[in-house]
């Protein structure tokens, strides 16, 4: 019996006859694994060239219209899949419409001018990160300064609080925190008794139906015979019977404990308003357990974190006079004195700073310009000079390394 010719035969195993082609580069393979082998050792990608070579005789032929018609319907998918990442990035459409707080940053707001009245520098994160869309820091048209904060405890935990008023000082704003955190934990608290407390009735009413359906049949006619007693009836009293000679007062007791108590609901006050009593106690009770406020100092390169001390009864504004904050302030909440602050820690006075840290120009007081509204406008000349200008690597990974670190 005469042997096959190896070109007749898997160009893999040589073996078996092929049953396989590769679309890119016609290799016949008899198997998947074969097909996977051939893959590795051509680093054959398997996918279908389209700009290489037909015959004319092959034009009008089923698979050249395939190949036509899979390529065109390609492109056309990778045309949809551009426009839906540029609708849902945001790339290369017209800038929404500016919010409330994206206005106060802009040149001239009030915000501006009270940074630059009491001297306090904004470091501003790249567009797009988290730290910039939580910031929801802003003024009203009274020209009152409401704050975004974060607040850090002892265990690491991160707290974020919003319409934190300047004027108030740093214990009766941390109070406010302490409070609106308890409100928030008794809400869900009541919505899990009260979903408790709706399935018990469900389940009740279910238990009620099915007694009721079990009283039906056994005070059935059809079940006793014309002219005789039931033993079951004469030996045992009805539920119904029983229902009726029960006490009275029991059945009061336990129609109160159905209805639902009259509760205040949280929800339906300002998120501001009915905690001042709860802040007063909360700062009563930070007084007794010595707690102690630091300001995080940003962009710093110390592996340890650069704490400024806080005086708890000035105001938020005092406090961040002459400061540098990212984006907004970042205070520590320790129950350590200044004295006894761990290793991760350092004070301010104790920190050596290098030449490479100060990233804020001297003389600027207001917000920096990375990539929102800065404090100053700038000229045609001087906008198209700094398009020019490429982009400093040192300056963008510095302002990672800050980002890791705050």
């Amino acid at each position: 019996m005469d042997q096959p010719l190896l070109s007749d035969l898997c160009s893999i195993c040589h073996t078996q006859p092929p049953k396989y082609k590769c679309p890119r580069c016609k290799a016949q393979t008899c198997s998947l694994p074969c097909y996977k082998r051939h893959q590795q050792r051509a680093s054959c990608s398997g996918k279908r060239d389209p700009a290489t070579y037909v015959k004319k005789s092959q034009w009008a032929t089923p698979a050249g219209v395939d190949h036509d018609y899979n390529y065109l319907k390609r492109v056309e998918r990778t045309l949809d899949d551009g426009t839906k990442n540029v609708q849902e990035r945001g790339i290369g459409v017209d800038p929404a419409k500016p919010t409330a707080v994206s206005r106060a940053w802009e040149p001239g707001s009030q915000l501006q001018q009270y940074l630059q009245q009491h001297r306090i520098t904004v470091h501003h994160a790249p567009l797009g990160m988290s730290r910039q869309k939580a910031n929801r820091t802003r003024a009203t048209k009274s020209g009152t300064i409401f704050w975004t904060m974060e607040w850090i405890d002892a265990d690491g935990n991160r707290y974020l609080q919003d319409d934190c008023p300047a004027a108030k000082s740093i214990a009766e704003l941390h109070g406010l925190h302490q409070a609106q955190q308890r409100n928030a934990a008794k809400r869900r608290h009541e919505g899990a008794s009260s979903a408790n407390k709706s399935s018990d009735r469900k389940r009740r009413k279910v238990d009620a139906s099915n007694e009721h359906v079990a009283d039906s049949s056994l005070r059935s006619p059809e079940a006793v015979p014309p002219g005789t007693t039931s033993l079951q009836n004469m030996g045992s009293p009805r539920r119904s019977d029983v229902h009726d000679h029960q006490d009275p007062l029991g059945d009061a007791a336990a129609q109160d404990t159905d209805k639902p108590h009259d509760t205040h609901d949280d929800d339906d006050r300002d998120p501001t308003a009915g905690t001042s009593a709860d802040a007063t106690l909360a700062v009563e009770a930070t007084h007794q357990t010595e707690t102690h406020y630091y300001l995080l100092k940003p962009g710093t390169t110390s592996n340890s974190k650069v704490l400024v001390v806080l005086d708890a009864q000035l105001s938020l504004t005092d406090s961040l006079r002459d400061r540098i904050v990212h984006e907004y302030p970042t205070i520590y909440v320790l129950p350590y004195p200044p004295a006894a602050l761990p290793s991760s820690y350092i004070l301010e006075s104790q920190y050596t700073p290098r030449a490479s840290d100060d990233l804020q120009p001297p003389g600027a007081h207001q917000s920096t310009n990375n990539d929102r509204h800065g404090n100053a406008a700038f000229t045609p000349a001087e906008a198209s000079q700094n398009a020019q200008q490429p982009l400093d690597a040192n300056s963008i990974l510095k302002m990672l390394k800050r980002d890791l670190r705050s």
